[in-house]
């Protein structure tokens, strides 16, 4: 079978390497040659892969031109891939599209756009998608995302493909709270509201447990950043309480130790992190985002209505303080991970995809 090149841009390679990796392990492990394409603005990404072949791509313009920076990413990769050459480009990110729809070309293979956000489901009008003709698929993490993207794409050309993850056992017995006596939350978005983000701070301001203080903070600093976030904790008094963490995606094993999981925004937008922190019995409270499965009740996320935020800080509170309905939203996530989401059922599902790919 020819291999597969995975190719993505500076954002999700960084955003979502742990992803990525479980996604190349599981391919190899069946027997895929896989050649990963990675931003060579990227260089700790290129070291140390023992299952999978990394070679770097210059991943913007003007110079050198498009058509250049493609044919040198082919000339790189076929110089590591088998005699059946490569198959299959699958794309990870907007910002890598246009190149992958070159290499595609060049090679004449199948083009695989990963299609996780609303942004990227409307995208799908673009008329690059005529250059490869029947030769492209998207593949969708969720049904909310694959309705949007039935008005732009045919479903002969559409597959729903849930992302997976590694499920941790089940804790016996009320799970302590992490910081001790007071909870600890992650505070993570895309902080393009800032209203909602400063009605979140608020929220957890007025959250009290058995002392004085709020829970302990932890707030992605980009998101911060663009949510204007840093006067609202100045007013709020919430300096000594809150920490702001750059590149909480990309680095994610401490910040999923917190008790909860706070995004105030609808991001439209599917990231691997809401999977590990429901797997790993991480609370969340998030805005209601009818386009993402996974931070619906039905994955036990406490719904925070964008135009009710005076009701945030209760429902909060609520979470900490009913220890029956915690376990509850818990079990009701980790329920929906090991029907929906394992690490081997998309692995698999990604395979299957390819084969059927390449035996067209």
């Amino acid at each position: 079978m020819p291999a597969v090149m995975i190719l993505a841009d500076e954002e999700f390679a960084s955003r979502e390497r742990d992803l990525l990796a479980r996604l190349e392990v599981g391919l190899v492990t069946d027997g895929m040659r896989v050649i990963h394409a990675v931003p060579e603005s990227l260089p700790e990404l290129l070291d140390g892969r023992v299952f999978s072949q990394a070679v770097g791509y210059t991943p913007k313009g003007p110079l050198p031109p498009l058509a250049h920076r493609a044919r040198e990413l082919v000339d790189r990769a076929m110089d590591v891939a088998p005699e059946d050459g490569i198959g299959i480009v699958h794309v990870f990110g907007r910002e890598a599209w246009s190149v992958a729809f070159e290499v595609a070309g060049l090679l004449g293979a199948h083009l695989v756009l990963e299609v996780y956000s609303a942004q990227l489901a409307d995208a799908l009008g673009s008329a690059q998608l005529e250059s490869v003709g029947d030769r492209v698929i998207a593949s969708v993490p969720g049904t909310g995302l694959e309705r949007r993207c039935l008005r732009k794409l045919d479903s002969r050309h559409l597959r729903l493909i849930r992302w997976g993850v590694h499920a941790q056992p089940r804790a016996q017995g009320q799970r302590p709270m992490a910081a001790g006596d007071r909870p600890a939350v992650l505070i993570d978005g895309t902080g393009d509201d800032p209203h909602a983000w400063h009605h979140a701070l608020e929220a957890l301001s007025q959250v009290r447990l058995d002392g004085d203080q709020p829970p302990l903070m932890f707030v992605d600093a980009d998101a911060a950043h663009r949510a204007h976030l840093r006067r609202a904790v100045e007013s709020l008094a919430l300096a000594e309480h809150l920490s702001f963490v750059p590149m909480v995606e990309a680095r994610r094993d401490p910040v999923l130790e917190v008790d909860a999981l706070i995004i105030p925004d609808a991001m439209h937008d599917h990231r691997s992190l809401m999977l590990d922190a429901h797997a790993n019995g991480v609370l969340l409270a998030a805005a209601t985002d009818p386009i993402i499965d996974e931070l619906s009740a039905e994955y036990g996320v406490t719904q925070l209505d964008p135009a009710d935020h005076e009701r945030w800080g209760d429902e909060i509170r609520r979470l900490f303080e009913d220890r029956r309905l915690a376990e509850q939203c818990r079990a009701t996530a980790q329920d929906a991970i090991e029907r929906f989401h394992s690490g081997a059922a998309h692995v698999a599902a990604v395979q299957a995809m390819y084969e059927g790919l390449t035996r067209g």
